[in-house]
């Protein structure tokens, strides 16, 4: 939380998640947003339901990592995980698409 208050604007990227928790080693890239005329991000601590929807997204994960942790006026805003294409069954075929057009989950966070 105290990562996401101070960067204010910005992502987080490779984030890993073992366990439903964040996992810092090795560290994720942070990146910091910086936008000119625009007032300094809220440096109060408040806690709110964002951080809370962020760990239960983080729970579901399990074990993964998360592409991109979008951070907002010091407040988590949303992660894109990478999903993973269904396994080919008996009537199923291998979906022939590369990893770069593989679509995105998108949760508010």
């Amino acid at each position: 939380m105290d990562t996401i208050r101070r960067l204010g604007f910005g992502q987080i990227r490779a984030l890993r998640v073992r366990g439903g928790e964040p996992v810092f080693e090795p560290p994720p890239v942070i990146e910091r947003e910086v936008k000119f005329g625009s007032p300094r991000p809220n440096d109060s601590p408040t806690y709110d339901n964002t951080f809370t929807e962020l760990f239960d997204a983080l729970k579901l994960i399990e074990d993964g990592v998360v592409d991109r942790l979008e951070v907002r006026n010091g407040r988590p805003f949303r992660i894109i995980v990478p999903e993973l294409p269904p396994a080919p069954g008996p009537d199923r075929k291998v979906p022939r698409q590369s990893s770069l057009d593989s679509p995105s989950l998108e949760a508010r966070g």
